[in-house]
């Protein structure tokens, strides 16, 4: 399991990367490129996911520490 620190710094890189994606996607919708814009919204998709799940440890934690 990864520690509360680990935690931190993997949300910052999912963050980055579903910046990185948006990014991508709205450049593959300026294309024309559906299949680009579907499979950005995918991966999107998984980033949202995983970040939501992180979070909601951290949250938990922190909600532990505070009692």
């Amino acid at each position: 399991m990864l520690s509360k620190e680990e935690i931190k710094i993997r949300m910052r890189i999912v963050e980055a990367d579903l910046k990185t994606m948006t990014d991508y996607m709205m450049l593959q919708l300026g294309k024309g490129d559906m299949h680009g814009v579907m499979d950005a919204t995918a991966d999107i998709r998984e980033l949202t996911a995983e970040l939501k799940a992180y979070r909601s440890v951290v949250e938990v934690d922190d909600e532990d520490h505070r009692h």
